[in-house]
């Protein structure tokens, strides 16, 4: 790959870490609501005052935070998404143009992977690879000259 097409592919991948960290945070979210359900069906009235990390109270902050982050960070990411979405369409609207936003909006907008995106449009593997090659370079002038953060 040239230095502008891993330019180009690092800027659309910037979100999935995004994308990732939104699942690790849904992950302890998870956990900790795993570990309320196992109170069972007592009333919280019945069950005795705890402090500490393993109180319901603290439970619940727990859970509230997390959802909090996650929220946050959903926000966060279809800012971004419509971000690149804009950029993509600046690619035109020819025959050959549709081709290539249609990869690049199934790999960078709807994160799915090489195999779908190859029974989706009906492309083996490396011709789609080459398309995804060429979808790269020519997106590169539209792209924002910027850092890219983690």
């Amino acid at each position: 790959m040239t230095e502008r097409q891993l330019y180009s592919k690092d800027w659309l991948n910037r979100m999935y870490r995004v994308v990732r960290h939104i699942e690790s945070l849904e992950s302890k979210r998870e956990q900790v609501i795993s570990s309320l359900s196992g109170i069972g069906h007592y009333d919280a009235e019945f069950i005795p005052t705890q402090t500490g990390e393993n109180s319901v109270e603290t439970k619940h902050l727990t859970y509230s935070y997390y959802s909090d982050l996650i929220e946050k960070e959903q926000k966060k990411l279809a800012s971004e998404d419509i971000r690149t979405s804009k950029v993509i369409e600046m690619l035109g609207n020819t025959p050959e143009t549709n081709i290539l936003k249609a990869i690049l909006n199934y790999r960078y907008l709807c994160r799915f992977t090489w195999d779908a995106i190859s029974q989706k449009t009906n492309f083996s593997l490396p011709r789609l690879y080459e398309l995804h090659r060429e979808s790269l370079t020519k997106i590169y002038p539209y792209i924002p000259k910027e850092p890219i953060y983690d």
